[in-house]
Formats: structure tokens, sequence, C-alpha cells
């Protein structure tokens, strides 16, 4: 009888061939999910459902603001956030600034604006802002609102209005 020489199953070729797509698939979907458990970009509210029922009371603070006639004229430094407020007859003592970010909420930022006098208030920012940013501006009482967006870094006045 003839001795056959076999060689063992890892230095064959086909093994390697159909293992490679499979181990290849394994790597790629454990890397995805260790990516997805690290970087959450939260763009889903977990209370969806109360912020959808909130959606009148929102809608009645910026009629209140077109109401009023109430509009914001923004300016932007690299430290600092100015505002001139137009078309109320009383001045309130601060405002709430929100700046949203559109893909990250853990950058969402709440500056309060103090009042300078002569419908003017000033607020202090903790950096400097980049991109896009969604701006929500209303008075403590949460009476109206003024929203706009803004393309930082900002070097035009920003105005902020009730929405249509």
């Amino acid at each position: 009888m003839s001795e056959m020489s076999f060689t063992p199953w890892y230095k064959q070729f086909w093994p390697w061939f159909i293992l490679t797509p499979l181990l290849f698939t394994v790597a790629v979907g454990i890397t995805m999910l260790t990516i997805s458990i690290k970087v959450f970009d939260g763009t889903v509210s977990d209370t969806y459902y109360k912020d959808g029922l909130a959606v009148n009371q929102v809608l009645a603070r910026d009629h209140a603001a077109k109401t009023l006639g109430v509009e914001a004229d923004m300016t932007f430094t690299d430290q600092e956030v100015s505002l001139q407020l137009n078309g109320l007859s009383s001045q309130p003592a601060s405002l709430a600034l929100k700046l949203i970010n559109p893909t990250r909420a853990r950058q969402d930022l709440a500056i309060t604006l103090e009042h300078q006098g002569n419908y003017r208030y000033v607020g202090t920012l903790p950096h400097a802002l980049q991109y896009e940013w969604d701006l929500e501006l209303q008075p403590a009482g949460k009476v109206w609102r003024l929203t706009g967006r803004a393309s930082f870094p900002a070097h035009q006045t920003i105005k902020l209005s009730a929405v249509q």
C-alpha cells in the first residue's frame, strides 16, 4: 500500500476561504456594537410621548410672542452673548437662552441673560461655539418663546422671532 500524506486543515485553502468572511463579519459586528454603546447620539428622547403632548403648550408660547410682537437681535463673541429685545412694554429681569445642538443633546447649553437696562441683556458663554445651533429664548415664567437658528462663528446679528 502506498502511504497518503495528509496536510493539516489549517494549511489548506478551502477552510480559510470559508472562514475568512465569517471572521471578518464577526469582527465588524463587535466593532459596531462597541461604537454604538460608547457613542450614544441622543437623538431620541426618553420622554417622547410627554414631549408630544406638550406641543400645544409650546405653540401657545409661540402664539403669545407673535401677539406681543416680541423680537430679539443677538450678537455673539467667543465669550459673550448680547441681546436687544424689541416689542415688549416691560423688561424681564432675566431671560433663558437655550443653545440646542441638533445632533448631540449632551452638548446643549442653557445660558441666563441678565438685564443691563434699556431692553439689553448679556450672558457669558462657557466656550466659543462652532457649527449649527438652534436657539430658544424665553423669560423666567415661560410666557412667550422666540426661536432661531445660527451658524457659528457668527459674524452678523442673529434675529430671533416667533414661529409662524
